[in-house]
């Protein structure tokens, strides 16, 4: 090692991550989110579940992990956003994040993510690439993104929720989730953290599947999704509606996101399919059948 330069940060050293997982009925799913985030091996991890009073099971799934949990409640609650708002407020850590019930992290995430914080201290925000995946954990399309763009961000959500982690501080600054938001919460978020001055930092790494089946709530709430995304373009961009420069920029992102996928497959990275997310009507059919 030259002399002066900075040694690479052992494992011990990585910032703290705090996980909270909210849960509502997911018996099929939640004990393979819980392995996804105990089985990293991350030694600084905080991870709670906050069970919104299921009657399918769930909390005896969960009782199984309590010797590894930091914590874990199964109570009737306000919805999805106030079970996180409220785990968050038990937590510690300097990172944050969250993992809905059905969703899973990759072998690696956390040591990769607490590796870049570590080697970012200017960073507020990082995110990596993302698989939907079916109800049995078939690949069906990939989001793999090019670098971070806050142009982008403020026209869709470019920010992939179950690959996203952010520091505390940039949470605290942006007043934290709001629990008015039944579906769009996560893209509230990240706004408020870049009206905050978040700075943001892409990953170019897989580090979660979301999985895409019949009742997940992206799949019921179409209307309500709908209905807080009007509102955010109003709030970011003065106004609800879709121009032609918003359309064209989309495109111009689905093209970025083409390359991306098809220069890191090409570089000897295994990525499990190539259908990019936003290549809308191919993507919506196969996320159709999963």
């Amino acid at each position: 090692m030259a002399v002066g330069a900075r040694a690479e940060p052992v494992l011990n050293e990585f910032p703290s991550i705090s996980i909270v997982t909210p849960s509502f009925n997911q018996a099929a799913f939640v004990e393979q989110t819980i392995r996804s985030v105990l089985d990293q091996g991350y030694p600084k991890l905080e991870y709670r579940v906050m069970d919104g009073g299921s009657t399918d099971g769930s909390a005896d799934i969960v009782r199984r992990f309590d010797e590894r949990l930091a914590g874990w409640i199964s109570e009737p609650d306000g919805g999805q956003a106030d079970a996180i708002g409220r785990g968050f407020g038990q937590c510690s850590g300097e990172i944050l994040a969250y993992l809905n019930s059905d969703d899973t992290y990759l072998p690696g995430t956390l040591e990769a993510v607490g590796r870049a914080f570590a080697a970012h201290p200017d960073v507020d925000l990082i995110y990596g690439d993302l698989v939907f995946v079916s109800a049995s954990g078939a690949p069906l399309v990939i989001d793999v993104l090019p670098r971070f763009d806050a142009a982008d961000l403020r026209r869709v959500c470019v920010i992939p929720q179950p690959a996203a982690f952010w520091r505390r501080s940039i949470y605290d600054r942006a007043g934290g989730i709001d629990p008015e938001f039944k579906f769009a919460l996560d893209y509230d978020l990240f706004l408020r953290m870049l009206d905050a001055g978040g700075r943001m930092m892409h990953l170019p790494r897989l580090l979660a599947e979301f999985r895409h089946h019949g009742e997940a709530k992206t799949s019921r709430m179409v209307d309500q999704w709908s209905a807080e995304d009007r509102l955010l373009r109003k709030r970011s961009l003065g106004r609800e509606q879709w121009n032609a420069g918003d359309r064209a920029r989309l495109k111009w992102l689905t093209v970025r996101q083409i390359t991306t996928i098809a220069r890191r497959r090409l570089g000897g990275e295994p990525l499990p399919c190539m259908t990019p997310a936003r290549w809308r009507r191919l993507a919506a059919r196969r996320l159709g059948r999963g």
